[in-house]
Formats: structure tokens, C-alpha cells, sequence
């Protein structure tokens, strides 16, 4: 693997200062040099924050942060740690954040460090660039010495000043510097730090509401609409990539309390001393909405389980369609909410809106003929080495030359590849969360998951473009389709999908795609964001 630059050099600036020379006879008496004062900037302490957070009214995890002002700069410091169940197992996140900003709210750069089970990720951004209307920002991110430079680009949009350019705390922040009134708008662009993107993000407060809080108080707090909305380098909103969340604040600007409807997600403010208290003793009280009894908290929230739909068959299917040479899926949304964009066509999967709440996904086995002409060509992203796709990796590198050393096939050599990790990864179970290529390699076990980092890593070394597929997998015993990762493989000019928790070498019409990327950096929060979206959100029938 190579050696990062930063690392290198600071290595060679280490030595160069510690160093042997040799040492100088003193020709006079030394100089006497009245002792420097430190010049010392006090923090003066803006908002001491912690949040209690629930999912579906369970409990899942907590939130700490902490704004200070420093001499003319702003710095934020938050921790958010959550504890959601997969199948029954416990997996745990987090996300350790700081962000420096001007005494205006103007983003001048941030840390993110996140951790999901494994190795953490670390993205560090500089201080962002404006040329005219066009907004650069260089993001080095980092993952077991592997160090990749990119930059995320945007053009602000209509309405937004440089001076509302701002980190991923944009919304705390500027509401703390200047609280909204009753009916008034505003529109800001922030970095967001864990999907590395820019994002515009349109905020209203709408009027004033009662509010309960986890310790039975009440109070009236400013209601806040905001829309989010991903941009892309042109400046144009991507609308497979939204979100809306409610905000409760205080004549402060301080929010009390926010509600995402992705996967239900609310919190709520407590002091420190209660969520000390809370942390110590293990109980903590249930959602301040009433729908959950207290008991519920101890069914932690199963990501896997909230996230897996019912599977209709219709009059002369059964659950053996895995065999088919194709089928069709009926996906509908259950609330009115638009479901465009949701699922992604595919060589082997055409998706057809019939309008904005239906479907029509009809897939074919990976045996047959696919469904274009002609496949989009590989990114660079999708053939070299990342931070979760160690792909350049020395122990990587030796397992993929384990399997049909010298073969240049791809047709032969991508099932094997896939059989290969089949049988590597003997320990299969969910007690990880996303962790990378490298780790796997290093510790074969698992789910699906680790299947498709460890798939994707030996198939780039082996000059074969790989990416991940998110999306849904029949379970003929739940007669659920499950939240599923496998891969797609470029073979001979088309995207193949291999899935290495099955090592069949071909994957069936049980498998619903809903999107695809190369888990690099700039993808891997974004791939997963639409899994999240469809809970509780579709109806599907075969």
C-alpha cells in the first residue's frame, strides 16, 4: 500500500529536527532572554448541548455539542453515537465532528471522524474556495494510511451570499446567531461532512407550539419547516437526494426538538446532569410523544427489520420465482409521497415510473440478455483503490492471486472471484457494521456487506471494475424482501451482477436493486440514503 505524502513528509521533518549534529563549543556566555508571555484566546463557552435520540419512539442513541467562541472564529464540536440493532445483533455508530467558522457563520473548515464497527473514517475539509459563483472544496480523507485529496464542487444558488456558505452545523449555528421570527424565510448552503456534498437547505418558521419534553415539562417553541436539498456540481438539485425535518426553537434560536421523518427520527434537549444520569443508570424515558409504552425501550431499534417489506405474490406465483428467467415488480408508495427516482434501471433491471407512486420494475436473471444496448463505461472510482476498497492493499493482492493465478478471462475469472469469497468468509453474522475491504481480508467475517467490499477489492486488483449494489433480496421464509448488498462486475462490456453471500454465479430475479456505487468516498453516504428513505414508505407485489 502506499505510503500517504502527509505522512512522508512529516516523518522526513521529524528526523531532519532530531537528528545527530554535532555539537558546538559556546565561544561567549549565553544571551539571557527575558521569558515570552503565551498569548492565550479564551473560549467563551455559547451552547452546551445534549439530545436524547429515538427512532419509531425507541431510543437509539444521544447527541453532545458544544459551540464556543474564539477571538473572531466559531468552532463547534459534536459527538453523535447511535446503537441500532441489525436481525437482532447490536451494531454502533459514530460520528465525532468539529468545524471552525467565521464570527459570521462562514464556513472555514472541519474534521469528521466516523466510525461504523470498524476502522474509522476521516474526513478532514480545507477552508472552501469561491471563483465568482463557483464554490470549491478540497476534502482529504483518510482510512488505515490511505490518504485521497477530492474536491467537491457547487455554484450557489439564486439567494444564497457567500457569507451563508456554511459547515455541516449551518442551521444550530446561524439560528443561534440570528433566531428566525414567526413567518420569516431563509436559505443557506452548507457542506454536508458525511455525504460529502453541498447542500442548500431552505428554512421557515411556520408559527409557535407546545411542546413536551422528556422530563414531562411543556414549553410554546418556534415551529421550523427545512427542506434539504443535495447540489450538484452545476449547481442543480439533485431530487433523488432530499430531505425534510422539523425544527422546535427557542426565542434563542437554541432547537429544543427535531423530527425527521427518514426512519422516524426525533430528539429532544436535556441537561447534562440528566443525560449523565440517564447514561449511568441505563434508563432512559421513553419519547416524550406517548405513542410507546416505557417497556417498548428495550427493543431497540432493528434497522434490518424496520427496513424489509412484505412481498405480495400475485394469482400463479410462488416463492421459487428466484427461478425465473424474468419477472416483474409492482412497487407503490404507501403514503403520498413521490417514489421517482427510488430504484435505479440496470443492464439487467428496467424501472418504468407509471406515475409519481408507481413502479414497474421488471428484472431478469443475470444469465440472460440484458436490457441496453450498450452499458455506461467505468469511473475511475469504480477501478481504482479507495479508503473502503483497499484494492492496492498487499494482503488483498494475495488473495486475489490465489484464485486462477494468471487468468485474464473476466467471464472465468469473476465467478470464481465471487465462489473465492464465498467460502473465505466461513464466519458469517451480523455483529459487524461497514467496515472496509482491508479489514475483511484481515478478519473474515460477516454479512452481505462485508460479501461485496472484499468481492469489489479483489476484483479491481484484478483489472476488473466493480461497484456495490444497495437493494432488496426475497427471504422466502419471512416472505419479506430484505435489505441486501451485492455487487455488479464489468464483463466484457456490461455490469454483471455477483452476489458473494451466495456464490451461485449469477444472481435471480429475487433481487431488487435500488441503486449502485463504488463505495469511494464521495458515494458511500449517498448510496445508502435512499435504503433509508423507503421505510415504511412502499407496498411491493410480484
Amino acid at each position: 500500500m502506499k505510503v500517504p505524502f502527509t505522512a512522508a513528509f512529516l516523518t522526513a521533518i521529524f528526523l531532519l529536527l532530531t537528528g545527530c549534529r554535532e555539537e558546538k563549543k559556546m565561544e561567549s556566555d549565553p544571551v539571557s532572554v527575558p521569558p515570552q508571555k503565551e498569548k492565550f484566546t479564551p473560549k467563551e463557552e455559547l451552547e452546551n448541548a445534549s439530545f436524547l435520540c429515538y427512532a419509531d419512539s425507541m431510543y437509539v442513541g444521544s447527541e453532545k455539542r458544544q459551540i464556543f467562541r474564539v477571538g473572531e472564529t466559531l468552532e463547534v464540536e459534536n459527538f453523535s453515537g447511535l446503537e441500532v440493532k441489525r436481525y437482532g445483533r447490536n451494531v454502533t455508530a459514530s460520528v465525532t465532528h468539529s468545524e471552525r467558522l467565521a464570527k459570521n457563520g462562514r464556513f472555514l473548515g472541519s474534521r469528521t471522524q466516523i466510525e461504523m464497527g470498524g476502522v474509522p473514517m476521516v474526513y478532514e475539509a480545507a477552508e472552501p474556495v469561491l471563483d465568482g459563483r463557483k464554490l470549491t472544496l478540497e476534502v482529504k480523507v483518510q482510512s488505515q494510511n490511505l490518504t485521497q485529496t477530492q474536491n467537491v464542487e457547487t455554484v450557489l444558488p439564486e439567494g444564497v451570499t457567500p457569507d451563508a456558505v456554511s459547515g455541516g452545523y449551518g442551521v444550530e449555528t446561524g439560528l443561534m446567531l440570528q433566531p428566525l421570527k414567526l413567518g420569516e424565510t431563509r436559505r443557506l448552503v452548507r457542506f454536508n461532512p458525511t455525504m460529502l456534498r453541498w447542500e442548500r437547505v431552505d428554512l421557515h418558521a411556520k408559527g409557535a407550539e407546545d411542546v413536551k419534553l422528556p422530563n414531562g415539562a411543556e414549553f410554546p417553541l418556534l415551529r421550523v419547516e427545512t427542506h434539504s436539498q443535495m447540489l450538484k456540481a452545476d449547481g442543480s438539485p439533485d431530487p433523488a437526494q432530499t430531505q425534510n425535518e422539523t425544527l422546535w426553537c427557542d426565542g434563542k434560536g437554541l432547537i429544543w426538538k427535531r423530527f425527521s421523518p427518514l426512519m422516524n427520527l426525533a430528539s429532544w434537549r436535556v441537561s447534562k446532569a440528566e443525560l449523565a444520569h440517564f447514561t449511568q443508570t441505563g434508563q432512559y424515558p421513553p419519547a416524550p410523544t406517548g405513542e410507546k409504552p416505557a417497556n417498548e425501550l428495550e427493543k431497540s431499534f432493528d434497522f434490518a427489520e424496520n427496513l424489509n417489506v412484505p412481498l405480495k405474490l400475485t394469482e400463479g406465483k410462488t416463492a421459487d420465482f428466484v427461478n425465473d428467467a424474468e419477472g416483474t415488480y409492482t412497487v407503490s408508495a404507501v403514503e403520498n409521497e413521490s417514489i421517482r427516482g427510488l430504484f435505479e434501471s440496470s443492464d439487467f433491471q428496467k424501472v418504468e415510473a407509471v406515475d409519481d407512486f408507481h413502479l414497474k420494475i421488471t428484472v431478469r436473471n443475470s444469465t440472460g440478455e440484458r436490457f441496453t444496448d450498450a452499458s455506461e463505461p467505468p469511473t475511475p472510482d469504480e477501478t481504482n483503490a479507495g479508503p473502503m476498497i483497499q484494492s492496492d492493499a498487499p494482503e488483498i493482492a494475495a488473495l486475489a492471486q490465489m484464485v486462477l493465478p494468471g487468468e485474464t478471462d473476466v467471464a472465468k475469472l469473476a465467478p470464481a472471484l465471487e465462489r473465492f469469497v464465498f467460502g473465505f468468509i466461513v464466519n458469517k453474522n451480523y455483529a459487524r457494521g461497514f467496515v472496509t475491504a482491508l479489514e475483511v481480508a484481515t478478519n473474515p467475517s460477516g454479512d452481505c456487506t462485508e460479501h461485496a467490499v472484499l468481492l469489489a477489492a479483489l476484483a479491481r486488483n484484478r483489472k476488473i471494475p466493480a461497484r456495490i449494489v444497495q437493494g432488496l433480496i426475497f427471504e422466502k421464509d419471512s416472505g419479506k424482501m430484505a435489505w441486501h448488498v451485492w455487487n455488479e462486475l464489468y464483463v466484457n462490456g456490461r455490469w454483471v451482477p455477483f452476489d458473494a453471500t451466495l456464490g451461485k454465479g449469477f444472481v435471480g430475479v429475487n433481487h431488487l436493486r435500488i441503486n449502485a456505487g463504488s463505495f469511494s468516498t464521495a458515494t458511500l453516504a449517498g448510496t445508502l440514503m435512499p435504503a433509508a428513505k423507503l421505510i415504511g414508505k412502499i407496498r411491493i407485489e410480484y
